[in-house]
């Protein structure tokens, strides 16, 4: 008899009724291993072998999930990913019931009745329980009693498994006392954020630099030259022209007016008046404000009735008006610059200069930055050591020192400021990113201050925090333990 059946007789006690309701995705049949797997093995976790029926189950029922959710049909991608992620949860799971046995935790057959009992799936229209659902599922899923008592088991055991090693993780008084503090105090620190870039043109390439670092690095500044083709060297030709609009409106002139109007205007033009007047006076163009003037164009960046306009002109000259299907364009030629590939041997000498000024960089700001902070120890108003230097100091403002800010300074210059005495310049250098800070402590406002307390619901909720880390670094550890083949 199963532990089902022998517990279908007290389904109407008071114990069913408080029964532990726990959602076990999608009934709990992952990873579960049917009776009479023959299949081939798809992988072993120390030493145990995980079937293909198992493993692509699961990844069936996963794929139906995320695809139904996504309304379409997974990409290779995405399969890949999904994959990849059954593969460590069977993984976790088998580990996690390794650890479950070790331990000695035993789950009763009451137990697994009553996780069966508590499932939505197999309850009626009137939540009870109903055997007929129980076995519909159970054999249009491919699994008898045994299977699911069995994986219900293992569910439980990993279940206290997981609360037994969550329990475990706390916090002394003290440890709580510092994690209030770090949570409480609040710190506005003043600083500077000094990045390699500033100083690209504080490095000083001489002669005989250059002529080493091309000995040196030959190849690297071919590389660079190559890389950057298309966009620097491979060059397109380039007009300089300026622009009169009109634009027709659903209200207002047709295509056929406006191309009257353009044909006076650039009549006007023909007889000496002023582009740039002209343009600011009847131009629809945004460019009106400043005579028209679009800048250096790439030619094949133009509509093709553009370039065709302005391909026989000469620079100085107008373009008869280009009519499109909502405006009326006049165009002025100012110069005009043939394509160009510019070759390496022209460019490796800028190359090299820049490659060498990239990696000299670094160098220069490291040491401003402990001349900055040696002199700001001295007294030195870091203004009069910034302004030179196109720097100034910024501040974090009043900040919490639990409060993570991945733009603000590094967590061991806010640390630093906890502990600092108000108004001292901090101790070090500080580095994140390859971005260097100096700063000074402006102000703190300490825990307790104004009558705070360290309090029950904060204690709670460090616990919890900690025991949440301390179990998920010990189930990636008990994972990473086990010997996947």
């Amino acid at each position: 008899m199963s532990v089902l059946e022998r517990f279908r007789s007290g389904s109407d006690s008071t114990a069913v009724q408080v029964m532990l309701v726990l959602v076990v995705i999608s009934f709990v049949f992952f990873y579960g291993s049917p009776g009479g797997d023959t299949q081939e093995v798809v992988m072993t976790v120390d030493g145990e072998r995980v079937m293909s029926t198992t493993f692509y189950r699961d990844l069936e029922q996963r794929q139906r999930r995320e695809e139904a959710q996504r309304g379409r049909a997974l990409s290779e991608e995405e399969m890949a990913r999904l994959n990849q992620e059954v593969r460590q949860a069977v993984i976790e799971r088998v580990a996690l019931r390794h650890a479950a046995n070790d331990l000695g935790i035993e789950v009763s057959d009451t137990e697994i009745a009553r996780r069966i009992h508590a499932i939505e799936a197999f309850r009626d229209d009137k939540g009870k329980f109903d055997p007929r659902l129980y076995d519909n599922v159970r054999k249009r899923l491919g699994y008898t009693e045994a299977d699911i008592e069995q994986v219900m088991r293992e569910e439980i055991e990993i279940e206290r498994l997981r609360q037994l090693v969550w329990l475990g993780a706390g916090a002394s008084k003290a440890e709580l006392e510092q994690a209030w503090r770090t949570g409480n105090t609040t710190v506005d620190v003043e600083y500077v954020r000094l990045r390699p870039t500033t100083f690209l043109d504080d490095v000083t390439v001489d002669a005989a630099a250059l002529a080493a670092f091309h000995t040196s690095n030959a190849e690297q500044i071919r590389q660079t030259y190559d890389a950057d083709f298309q966009r620097l060297y491979d060059q397109p030709e380039r007009v300089r022209v300026k622009v009169i609009r009109l634009a027709a409106r659903q209200d207002g002139q047709d295509v056929a007016a406006l191309e009257a109007r353009m044909a006076t205007i650039r009549q006007r033009l023909a007889g000496g008046a002023a582009w740039e007047e002209v343009a600011r006076v009847w131009s629809e163009d945004p460019s009106a404000g400043t005579g028209g003037s679009l800048g250096a164009l790439n030619v094949p960046d133009l509509a093709p009735e553009v370039v065709a306009a302005l391909a026989p002109l000469s620079p100085g000259q107008i373009t008869e008006p280009v009519v499109e299907a909502s405006q009326v364009r006049l165009f002025l030629l100012e110069d005009r610059v043939p394509a160009r590939q510019i070759p390496f041997d022209e460019v490796k000498d800028e190359i090299a200069t820049k490659l060498l000024r990239e990696q000299q960089a670094p160098v220069v700001a490291a040491q401003f930055a402990e001349s900055l902070l040696a002199s700001w120890k001295q007294g030195t108003s870091p203004e009069a050591v910034l302004e030179p230097q196109g720097l100034a100091l910024t501040s974090t403002g009043p900040v919490a020192l639990s409060e993570e800010n991945p733009f603000g300074p590094p967590e061991a210059m806010m640390q630093d400021a906890s502990s600092a005495a108000v108004g001292t310049v901090l101790p070090e250098v500080y580095a994140q990113g390859g971005t260097l800070f100096v700063g000074r402590l402006a102000s703190r406002v300490d825990p307790g201050e104004g009558g705070a307390a360290m309090d029950e619901a904060f204690i709670e909720g460090t616990l919890a925090a900690r025991r949440s880390a301390h179990l998920e670094a010990w189930v990636a550890d008990t994972v990473a333990s086990m010997k996947v083949e």
